[in-house]
């Protein structure tokens, strides 16, 4: 009757061995998501604040991306109120 070390160590032989795909984050912007349409049921917000953002709407999963230069955008209506709430933008 064979113990559990052997019967881990035969597991552990008849699995693929392959390292796993490490997590990498964007590192340019041509990486990072394409900023999300303007909805047909928008809501023009501004953004308060410099520096660049890409924001993810709660409601929809669609992405948005602020800056100093382009600090106004339309928002799924969806996703405006839960990014009011955060104090970094406003509605026009």
């Amino acid at each position: 009757m064979p113990c559990c070390g052997q019967k881990r160590a035969a597991l552990a032989n008849s699995r693929p061995q392959s390292d796993p795909a490490p997590a990498t984050r964007p590192t340019s912007r041509s990486e990072l998501p394409p900023p999300a349409p303007s909805p047909a049921n928008g809501v023009r917000l501004r953004y308060l604040h410099r520096s660049p953002v890409l924001v993810r709407g709660a409601s929809t999963g669609l992405f948005y991306r602020f800056s100093a230069e382009e600090s106004e955008a339309i928002v799924d209506a969806c996703d405006a109120a839960a990014l009011e709430r955060t104090g970094f933008f406003q509605r026009l």
